[in-house]
């Protein structure tokens, strides 16, 4: 059974000829206004279907039988609004931090910090250069440790009794200094606190004395 049949028709505000059904009639003005662009009509807020001539607008506006509909879902979407907006707001905390000095002591601050670069670099999965001063065995041994303990990260095994000597604290190695090159100044003979000038004039006043000596011994003969 058709029930669409059964419903009550109505007639179209632009033409009194056309009956329609109910569920019909919002298509049906779209199409008859487009016929009748100079009639004196307007188009209720509140129902679409219900086109009213001009002078009896607003008096329809205050009795349209829809207007209680819409301006109780209105109400209703304005409540809701607002209590979204009241559950978006933070709350409060009635939490309060402990009241602290303005004094501020940088001797007493220690600075932590959570990432270690060596070990953090133990789990990587490559191999990593020997450290400097080993030697040719010891790199070697260093190598082979490394190639297995990629594979024991690849494996998913445990690689602490390889890394374990790297904890262990030793003392640094001691070097013995190199000898310093004698310097040249240093193997100059030790001048004596004479001074040269004086010296060399009581050179050449004894050799004058020896000349003298000399001219007088053979003047003499």
């Amino acid at each position: 059974m058709n029930f669409r049949a059964t419903e009550k028709l109505r007639e179209c505000p632009f033409n009194p000829v056309h009956q329609i059904l109910p569920h019909r009639m919002a298509s049906h003005i779209a199409k008859c206004w487009k016929n009748h662009p100079d009639a004196d009509v307007k188009r209720c807020v509140f129902n679409a279907t219900h086109i009213i001539k001009t002078p009896l607008y607003e008096s329809h506006i205050l009795e349209c039988p829809d207007r209680a509909i819409v301006e109780r879902d209105l109400c209703y979407r304005e409540k809701a609004n607002d209590q979204l907006r009241q559950n978006e707001q933070p709350k409060k905390s009635s939490y309060s931090l402990p009241s602290t000095s303005c004094e501020e002591d940088w001797d007493n601050d220690i600075v932590i910090s959570s990432y270690n670069p060596t070990e953090h670099i133990i789990y990587r999965e490559f191999t990593r250069p020997p450290p400097p001063g080993l030697g040719k065995a010891a790199r070697r041994e260093w190598r082979k440790k490394e190639i297995e303990r990629v594979q024991r990260l690849k494996d998913g095994k445990p690689i602490f009794d390889l890394i374990s000597d790297e904890y262990e604290t030793s003392e640094p190695p001691q070097y013995k200094p190199k000898d310093t090159p004698t310097s040249i100044n240093h193997c100059r003979p030790v001048e004596s606190d004479t001074p040269r000038r004086p010296r060399l004039a009581a050179n050449i006043f004894n050799k004058i004395s020896e000349s003298e000596e000399h001219l007088t011994h053979k003047l003499n003969i």
